[in-house]
């Protein structure tokens, strides 16, 4: 296969995300791979299995998460490419704070979560899990012939802002701006899937400061 650099750019978004104003001067790479995926942190519900470039989970039901540690950055933006497989409720990424919410669990007390499904696209956020972005226009069927999709979300206590691209060939577009400063430290970035054979495909990237 044919490496192309000006590809991997718009796979990673990095001159989109920059143009944007999401990713800024100072905030350095956290996780970064176009290659093997890398190994989580920490993982909670159904088992995921990481070969090669894939991360598979498991086909048992149940609320699950895949998380990496991002040591209480202020301002994080996260991507990564998702298949959703069987799953009935979509797949997600997010942020956590476990100063305020505590341990990362499969409950939900995830301080961002943004879930791309049938319905369309919705964010997330605690206190009180409050609904502060929904859009039923674009989405993404829970398919096992179901489009490879990227997820990116960005943070930085005073924006919230989340994006998506609906495949190889497509541009990242924004989803979601919502005005939030509920929670300035965030701890963690994650996935957010129920099992069913869902599957998280590199590139996968986290910048923060």
């Amino acid at each position: 296969m044919t490496y192309s650099p000006a590809q991997a750019g718009v796979m990673t978004g990095e001159d989109y995300f920059r143009s944007v104003g999401v990713l800024q001067d100072g905030m350095l790479p956290i996780v970064a791979s176009s290659g093997a995926y890398p190994a989580f942190d920490s993982t909670g519900g159904t088992a995921i299995t990481i070969t090669d470039s894939v991360a598979a989970a498991g086909a048992a039901y149940t609320s699950s998460f895949a998380a990496y540690d991002v040591s209480g950055k202020s301002k994080i933006l996260f991507l990564s490419y998702q298949h959703t497989g069987a799953s009935s409720h979509g797949v997600g990424i997010g942020l956590h704070d476990s100063t305020d919410e505590g341990p990362l669990t499969t409950s939900y007390k995830d301080v961002y979560q943004y879930v791309i499904a049938d319905a369309g696209a919705t964010l997330y956020s605690t206190p009180g899990w409050s609904l502060i972005g929904s859009d039923t226009t674009i989405g993404n069927a829970t398919t096992v012939t179901t489009n490879i999709v990227g997820m990116a979300i960005y943070a930085d206590g005073t924006d919230v802002k989340t994006f998506f691209k609906g495949g190889s060939t497509s541009q990242w577009i924004q989803i979601f701006s919502a005005l939030d400063s509920s929670h300035t430290n965030y701890d963690q970035v994650w996935l957010k899937f129920t099992g069913q054979s869902t599957r998280f495909i590199t590139p996968v990237m986290c910048w923060g400061s």
